[in-house]
């Protein structure tokens, strides 16, 4: 039967208000007649349990005559239970529709009778059985859902409803003015609190995890530097990979990409120059890798130098380390690994900027490393460019033609001694990777794979060589042995070589530029292995000198003779 009946006013249009009277009455014998259906018949000692707006309603039906009646037929339209839709007036909004579309809150009139409180009073009372409960509790959160994913020109402002109310978020402890602030619910996937309006439903939880708040005005679009500490600085794992901003000319860049990757570390590579790196810290020296982490102020910072941010990485990502424990094969380790950074970039830097192959590969390809898309004549004027700097710094580390033949004959003799440790291990010191084999890497990586004089040296010499800095680029699969590296009664027989040669040439130069710094002399003059050495003074190797001496001062008396007696032929 036709919820709305009767004649028209004489205009020929409804009166309002009698057409408000009538939709509030049709919604409430709707409401009633769902709700008697669901509530069983009266039993003896059951009807006193039963909620009091059920006992009313039960009354209030049964005096209106909406209750179904024997033999009335289950398909009537217009009473309970019918699968007809009641007719509605054309041009009216439907009564069980218009609610549902104002405020997704009352879906319940039509989802979930007397809403989901009003069902769990049905359940504990036995008036209705638990798959029903549960089928209209699932109807009302599916009406929800989709009522809260409808936004503008879904068609609600067209039929003049009003805009539906969605789920406020909060980063802070306020709340907007006149919404009670929900409970705090985490957000798993990006690791931060929603606060929802009350009322909203556990459905709206989702919603907001579908609709994330656009950037704008007064809203973080990059986290914050603590949060970041949290992520990238290992508090209870990596979350967020650590930005690594460097170049793929840069053995230092390499040095630590394939050690993070050893340890899988999670970074994010940027190269330097790149848009990327744009907005973020700056270095004092920019040729250097840098890790963008958190300063001791909260802001974040560029930090350089591999060596120190390979041991804080080692305490902030426990795991798969590359420094061993015991005393005397560390700071062997340690001298190896200053013997690779600071005496073999010597021979990297000197092939690169001495030969003309050389020089021509390395102007064609560095500046085309940070753009791609440079305009030819542009991309030819930098590389001109850097080259003659590169070219007038060869006196920083040490390249001249008094110093030449020193470079180039230590070069060829390391290409042997790492040829014959590779020869029976498959690595420096032992079966697992220390933080040795990366910084041989990062050099060699220059000198045996990218500068064509260097590189036709070590594949006509040592190809094994060759291919061992082509597997040392990723060792993420590699599992390392707990035992896996030597020990340290044999380190003689496995490392005597590369010790001998870090003795021949590293250690004078080490000697020589601390002295001439403490002077103040304006020119490191020395004899390394049997020929003149002679350059300006390099502040920083200064350092590295210090911290070897601080490394072997801090072992043990026993673990020093140990380190004293191996280190006694070099």
């Amino acid at each position: 039967m036709p919820l709305l009946a009767g004649p028209l006013p004489p205009g020929g249009r409804p009166d309002e208000a009698a057409l408000d009277l009538a939709r509030r009455r049709a919604r409430l014998r709707t409401l009633l007649g769902v709700v008697l259906e669901l509530a069983p018949a009266a039993r003896p000692g059951r009807d006193r349990r039963l909620p009091r707006a059920i006992r009313r309603a039960r009354g209030l039906g049964r005096a209106r005559g909406l209750g179904r009646e024997r033999g009335t037929p289950r398909g009537r339209a217009g009473l309970p239970g019918s699968r007809r839709r009641p007719r509605v007036l054309h041009g009216e909004p439907d009564p069980a529709e218009s609610g549902r579309d104002r405020d997704p809150r009352r879906a319940r009139d039509c989802a979930c009778p007397g809403g989901p409180r009003a069902l769990h009073r049905l359940l504990h009372a036995g008036a209705l059985p638990q798959s029903r409960a549960s089928r209209l509790l699932r109807a009302r959160r599916r009406r929800l859902r989709r009522a809260l994913g409808r936004g503008a020109g879904s068609g609600l402002e067209r039929r003049g409803h009003r805009p539906l109310p969605q789920p406020a978020r909060h980063d802070g402890p306020g709340h907007p003015p006149g919404v009670r602030p929900g409970p705090r619910v985490q957000d798993r996937r990006h690791g931060e609190d929603l606060r929802l309006s009350r009322g909203a439903g556990r459905c709206a939880v989702r919603a907001a995890h579908r609709r994330r708040p656009a950037a704008g005005p007064g809203r973080r679009t990059r986290p914050p530097a603590r949060a970041l500490a949290a992520r990238a600085g290992g508090l209870g794992g990596a979350v967020e990979p650590i930005p690594l901003v460097g170049a793929p000319g840069s053995p230092y860049s390499r040095k630590l990409c394939a050690l993070m990757r050893y340890r899988r570390i999670p970074y994010r590579w940027i190269t330097r120059g790149s848009p990327e790196a744009a907005g973020l810290p700056r270095p004092r020296v920019e040729l250097l890798p840098q890790l963008i982490l958190p300063g001791a102020d909260g802001a974040l910072e560029a930090r350089t130098d591999t060596t120190p941010l390979l041991r804080w990485l080692e305490r902030s990502h426990p795991g798969r380390s590359v420094l061993p424990e015991d005393p005397v094969v560390a700071f062997v380790n340690d001298l190896l690994e200053d013997y690779a950074d600071e005496w073999l970039t010597k021979a990297m830097f000197h092939y690169r900027w001495v030969y003309a192959p050389d020089i021509e590969k390395a102007a064609r390809i560095l500046p085309r490393w940070f753009a791609t898309n440079l305009p030819e004549e542009r991309a030819v004027a930098m590389g001109k460019q850097f080259a003659e700097r590169q070219i007038e710094r060869l006196w920083v580390v040490g390249s001249n033609e008094t110093t030449a033949p020193v470079i180039e004959a230590s070069y060829h003799r390391l290409l042997h001694a790492l040829d014959a440790r590779l020869t029976v291990s498959r690595f420096v010191l032992g079966s697992r990777p220390a933080s040795c084999d990366f910084a041989l890497y990062g050099q060699l990586t220059q000198l045996a794979g990218f500068d064509p004089t260097p590189s036709a040296v070590a594949l006509a010499e040592a190809p094994r060589v060759v291919a061992w800095v082509d597997l040392v680029d990723e060792l993420s699969g590699v599992e390392p042995e707990a035992d896996g590296f030597v020990a340290r009664d044999a380190l003689a027989d496995a490392v005597g070589g590369l010790l001998a040669e870090a003795g021949r040439v590293h250690a004078p130069f080490l000697l020589a530029n601390a002295a001439a710094l403490s002077a103040g002399a304006d020119e490191v003059r020395a004899s390394i292995d049997g020929q003149p050495w002679v350059q300006r003074p390099f502040p920083y190797q200064g350092k590295c000198l210090a911290w070897l001496r601080e490394a072997h001062a801090a072992l043990g008396a026993s673990d020093r003779a140990d380190a004293d007696a191996l280190l006694a032929g070099t």
